[in-house]
């Protein structure tokens, strides 16, 4: 996978991150598929850059949100 691939994984869950004020299940179910995501793409690219990634996916919800 290339650079191109990330950024357009990136961009979708970015376009799906849900909003704050949705209920925490949903937030927390979000945040472990981005961290899925991230290990999948670290197996095709050794030089991957996890929080990279995070970030362009829109970040990390608080937990005290």
């Amino acid at each position: 996978m290339t650079r191109k691939h990330f950024k357009a994984i990136a961009e979708a869950f970015k376009y799906n991150r849900p909003a704050p004020h949705w209920d925490a299940n949903t937030r927390c179910q979000w945040t472990m598929d981005v961290k899925a995501m991230a290990g999948v793409c670290r197996g095709f690219n050794t030089g991957f850059d996890d929080e990279r990634f995070v970030e362009a996916c829109g970040g990390y919800f608080d937990e005290t949100q």
